[in-house]
Protein backbone atom coordinates (compact mmCIF):
# COMPACT_ATOMS: atom_id res chain seq x y z
CA UNK A 1 0.00 0.00 0.00
CA UNK A 2 1.45 3.35 -1.01
CA UNK A 3 0.47 6.88 -0.07
CA UNK A 4 0.00 8.61 -3.43
CA UNK A 5 -1.17 11.91 -1.98
CA UNK A 6 2.14 13.62 -2.83
CA UNK A 7 1.81 12.45 -6.44
CA UNK A 8 -1.76 13.68 -6.70
CA UNK A 9 -0.92 16.99 -5.08
CA UNK A 10 1.94 17.55 -7.53
CA UNK A 11 -0.43 16.98 -10.46
CA UNK A 12 -2.84 19.67 -9.33
CA UNK A 13 -0.18 22.14 -8.21
CA UNK A 14 0.38 25.06 -10.53
CA UNK A 15 3.93 25.69 -9.26
CA UNK A 16 6.44 23.81 -11.48
CA UNK A 17 8.92 23.62 -8.56
CA UNK A 18 6.64 21.04 -6.93
CA UNK A 19 7.73 18.47 -9.52
CA UNK A 20 11.42 18.69 -8.57
CA UNK A 21 10.97 16.08 -5.81
CA UNK A 22 9.38 13.47 -8.07
CA UNK A 23 12.48 11.24 -8.13
CA UNK A 24 12.47 10.95 -4.34
CA UNK A 25 8.77 10.10 -4.32
CA UNK A 26 9.24 7.22 -6.79
CA UNK A 27 11.74 5.60 -4.42
CA UNK A 28 9.36 5.81 -1.46
CA UNK A 29 8.81 2.52 0.37
CA UNK A 30 5.23 1.25 0.73
CA UNK A 31 3.36 2.12 3.92
CA UNK A 32 2.31 -1.49 4.45
CA UNK A 33 3.35 -4.84 2.99
CA UNK A 34 1.20 -7.94 3.44
CA UNK A 35 3.08 -11.24 3.26
CA UNK A 36 0.21 -13.54 4.22
CA UNK A 37 -2.09 -15.65 2.06
CA UNK A 38 0.69 -16.86 -0.24
CA UNK A 39 -1.15 -20.07 -1.11
CA UNK A 40 -4.66 -18.69 -1.56
CA UNK A 41 -6.44 -15.74 -3.11
CA UNK A 42 -6.70 -12.40 -1.34
CA UNK A 43 -8.27 -9.17 -2.52
CA UNK A 44 -8.36 -5.53 -1.53
CA UNK A 45 -10.38 -2.76 -3.12
CA UNK A 46 -11.53 0.75 -2.39
CA UNK A 47 -14.83 0.91 -0.52
CA UNK A 48 -17.74 2.12 -2.61
CA UNK A 49 -19.61 3.09 0.56
CA UNK A 50 -16.80 4.93 2.38
CA UNK A 51 -14.51 6.92 0.04
CA UNK A 52 -10.81 6.53 0.85
CA UNK A 53 -11.23 3.29 2.82
CA UNK A 54 -9.70 -0.03 1.74
CA UNK A 55 -11.84 -3.13 2.15
CA UNK A 56 -10.81 -6.78 2.13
Amino acid sequence: VWDFSAHLNSLVASDPRVHTGAAEITRQAPLQIFNGHKDEGYAMDWSRQTPGKLVT
